[in-house]
């Protein structure tokens, strides 16, 4: 976390999650050449937990059948992502930190891979867009809103927000384990 920067400190609206290398569950949110984050499976297993690193913390996402994600951080759980059942195919659902706060991830569109995160007034916060996904490597760009800047979970919805996007968008070698 030494080498990383907090994302309020980033002047970039746009920012990139990247694979390093092809067949490796590991991504990088990046800024230019400065590193903000962090995101890699545990093992090639798919239900294993998920690790987020960042300058603001780190995070242990697990999967738990058929439609939930716990969040913990530093062995307590922080927040419970619940996908909607009402519309299984769009994949959208609620994420509550344990403080109340709500945030939504949706897509609008069925056919669109453009997903966002907003908050429970429906103000979007934070857009994830693929930008390479048929190449031996994803990219997805990152658009952040001045309101998520200020929010203490930023950081932690950047790197859920691409855990989220690879698992509704389906299992590929070059993407997940």
């Amino acid at each position: 976390m030494q080498d990383m920067q907090s994302l309020q400190n980033v002047s970039a609206q746009t920012l990139y999650w990247v694979q390093p290398k092809w067949g490796k569950p590991i991504y990088e949110l990046r800024s230019r050449e400065n590193l903000l984050s962090t995101l890699r499976w545990s093992t090639r297993i798919e239900y294993d937990p998920v690790y987020i690193i960042s300058a603001d913390g780190q995070w242990t996402v697990t999967y738990h059948w058929p439609w939930t994600v716990r969040i913990m951080k530093e062995e307590h759980e922080v927040g419970i992502f619940k996908f909607k059942k009402a519309r299984p195919f769009l994949f959208d659902g609620t994420l509550q930190f344990v403080n109340g706060v709500k945030f939504l991830w949706q897509n609008n569109k069925y056919y669109s891979s453009r997903w966002v995160f907003s908050n429970d007034d429906g103000v979007n916060l934070i857009y994830f867009k693929p930008i390479k996904v048929l190449s031996f490597k994803l990219t997805i760009q990152v658009d952040l809103t001045q309101m998520v800047r200020d929010l203490p979970e930023a950081s932690l919805l950047a790197g859920f927000g691409l855990y989220l996007w690879i698992r509704v968008n389906g299992a590929s070698s070059s993407w997940m384990p």
